[in-house]
């Protein structure tokens, strides 16, 4: 069985969370983890030479989900960009990072 990068993993299984109704505190820590591994993303997929269109996705999710100039949206829009951000998490970025086995 092949599954994505643990660190796609962990980002999805938190964005996931977010669809139950859990304290202001948990969103404001989805915040920060998804910004800071969307920057990671975005700094492993940068190619100086050429413009790398994972790069430019990461780069807009790290700025849809930066915590420190908040994007204000209602839960419902919230919900859906964290359904998009799962998506694009499990197949765009997927195919970069070579799957990792279970024995």
């Amino acid at each position: 069985m092949k599954l994505p990068h643990p660190y796609t993993i962990i980002a999805c299984a938190l964005l996931a969370l977010a669809f139950a109704p859990l304290p202001y505190g948990y969103y404001n820590f989805l915040h920060i983890a998804v910004c800071l591994y969307s920057i990671y993303l975005a700094t492993t997929f940068w190619r100086p030479q050429q413009v790398s269109y994972r790069a430019l996705l990461a780069i807009a999710i790290a700025i849809l989900y930066n915590p420190i100039w908040r994007i204000t949206l209602t839960r419902d829009s919230w919900l859906a960009a964290n359904a998009i951000t799962i998506i694009l998490f499990l197949t765009v970025l997927r195919h970069h990072f070579p799957p990792t086995k279970m024995s």
